[in-house]
């Protein structure tokens, strides 16, 4: 389908490691969810175990045939209605449109680009972007005029600078310097503690396994379902890890034994966190969970990193860190008749966010 100036095209398949997208990606005001592997492995992956098509949307300069935005989508049925949503599947925090950002303000104003987008969409009843980063509300106009709803959770990230100390000392407080202090003498007096740092596919591998284990025994322990406990998921985050420079993975360990794990993405000068695990029998009351993160902040630091992204979720430990947070939205936008009436439903009802929660549930269950 061509434009005026644009070439627009919905693709089964796609190479995210295609030079071309690498290109856009660091071009694109994205986030790591969008990165060349994480959607390399969620379409090569986690797509053929869902009932899902997929529908990536490519957006090229008709001329240079330069690749200028993707639109990263799934198409699936929710009860009565076809659903174009992005392509999530609950491992995904943050959903948006991977866009040239001096090209966007251009895409957005060409009216000839809205209607052919708009009638490649509207095969479907409604599209939905759930876990949108603030931020990222412009690119998501691409899509038409769509229904919002501001979430009741927030993603929550630190700013890292100068020394460890130094950071420390700014960002937390005196109260949680000290709790944090006495948790890891009161560890010490369990054996020697060190952390280890790990980025290779194999010392990966092991960490999640580990993580996988100690959430078992917590998830149960609390009657809550963990993502990871699904082989789905945890096939993904091996898969993902082995195709890095991706992952990274902090675990504190006591006598040679790990007691807390933390595992997350690097993208640039930012380390996002991702999964964590510790282990609850031993150490319940030690608070190696918060330890690990620490030890990992100190890590970060001396590699000069920019930021540290907790990600998505308002756990009221996140805030004793000094982070600030960021607004996440969902969009609704519907085409025909039944899916207008359920994108307004959606964002006006006062059970809006509740059914926002649970799709994103339900789009975890392959």
């Amino acid at each position: 389908m061509t434009s005026s100036r644009w070439t627009i095209a919905d693709l089964s398949s796609y190479d995210f490691q295609s030079d071309e997208y690498k290109n856009l990606y660091a071009r694109a005001n994205a986030t790591v969810f969008q990165s060349p592997a994480w959607l390399d492995h969620v379409y090569g992956g986690l797509v053929a175990d869902f009932r899902v098509s997929p529908s990536i949307i490519t957006i090229r300069e008709q001329a240079s045939a330069q690749l200028v935005a993707v639109l990263p989508l799934v198409q699936r049925r929710y009860w009565m209605f076809r659903v174009a949503e992005f392509a999530d599947f609950g491992v995904s925090d943050y959903c948006t449109v991977i866009a040239d950002p001096a090209q966007l303000p251009t895409l957005l104003a060409d009216k000839a680009l809205a209607s052919d987008l708009q009638r490649l969409l509207a095969r479907n009843d409604i599209i939905v972007a759930r876990k949108v980063p603030e931020p990222s509300l412009p690119a998501l106009d691409l899509i038409g005029r769509a229904h919002r709803t501001k979430l009741d959770f927030g993603a929550h990230d630190t700013r890292l600078f100068g020394t460890f100390e130094h950071w420390r000392d700014a960002s937390m407080s005196a109260s949680q310097r000290r709790f944090l202090d006495t948790k890891r003498r009161d560890l010490s007096r369990k054996g020697r503690i060190d952390i280890a740092v790990t980025e290779t596919p194999d010392g990966l591998a092991e960490a999640l396994d580990r993580i996988r284990a100690f959430r078992e025994h917590r998830f149960r322990e609390i009657t809550m379902i963990d993502i990871l406990s699904k082989d789905t998921f945890a096939r993904f985050y091996r898969d993902v890890s082995a195709d890095g420079p991706l992952g990274r993975a902090y675990t504190l360990n006591v006598n040679g034994a790990p007691a807390s794990i933390a595992f997350g993405l690097v993208s640039g000068d930012t380390f996002h966190l991702v999964l964590t695990g510790f282990d609850f029998a031993r150490y319940r009351n030690y608070s190696v969970g918060l330890l690990v993160i620490e030890d990992a902040l100190r890590d970060c630091i001396a590699r000069g990193m920019a930021r540290f992204d907790f990600t998505i979720g308002d756990q009221s430990y996140k805030r004793d860190f000094g982070t600030s947070a960021t607004g996440m939205w969902a969009l609704w936008r519907g085409f025909t008749v039944p899916g207008r009436i359920l994108a307004k439903a959606m964002s006006h009802s006062p059970t809006a966010q509740h059914w926002a929660r649970r799709l994103v549930r339900r789009s975890a269950n392959p």
